[in-house]
């Protein structure tokens, strides 16, 4: 997503954002493969992007997801949670 909307050069950015150390980071983040050292460099991009950022993101949707004991799912979930994808009815079910 960063590379998609956040690249100072993306076509996508929507608020003409340049910052040259996210930029930076961007580069070198993609190519890190110490997952901490990564994840530290994708924490200060999104700090950069918080606090110099033009992007307004007025709210973060919070779910609570609850499930009866007598509702039973297969393994698999999809990555979009709300009703597993649109999935739900066909890969749900209730257990007697």
């Amino acid at each position: 997503m960063y590379s998609l909307a956040y690249k100072s050069d993306a076509a996508p950015n929507e608020s003409r954002w340049q910052n040259e150390r996210f930029n930076e980071l961007l580069v070198k983040a993609k190519a890190e493969l110490n997952d901490t050292l990564r994840a530290e460099m994708y924490r200060e991009m999104a700090m950069l992007a918080r606090d110099d950022g033009g992007t307004i993101i007025p709210m973060f949707n919070n779910f609570v997801y609850a499930r009866r004991k007598n509702v039973q799912r297969g393994e698999h979930i999809a990555a979009s949670w709300e009703i597993d994808g649109a999935r739900a009815p066909s890969r749900w079910w209730f257990d007697d």
